[in-house]
């Protein structure tokens, strides 16, 4: 039992490393502004600093997006946040 519970340990640690070099490596691409504002809405909103939109809804907090809102996330727009969570808001295109 001891054993499963040390190779499961080393496995997750070895994902988290993984994981954190790739957050590194993506974070050094990003907007310096746009990447200081997520970590902070991420610190206040239990590290949910941006969702995806899907519908007319942010998913974070379930309340509805305003129609403006949702036509400037269709154009790409970064850096949108829900008026009433604050949670970054992206679109992605559905695929062709």
């Amino acid at each position: 039992m001891l054993a499963n519970f040390e190779a499961d340990r080393a496995r997750l640690q070895a994902a988290i490393a993984s994981l954190e070099a790739q957050r590194k490596e993506r974070a050094s691409r990003a907007d310096p502004v746009l990447l200081k504002r997520y970590d902070q809405i991420r610190v206040r909103q239990s590290n949910l600093g941006i969702v995806m939109v899907t519908d007319a809804s942010c998913p974070g907090c379930r309340v509805g997006l305003a129609s403006e809102l949702l036509k400037e996330l269709r154009t790409g727009r970064a850096g949108l946040t829900c008026d009433n969570c604050g949670r970054l808001l992206y679109r992605e295109e559905p695929e062709a």
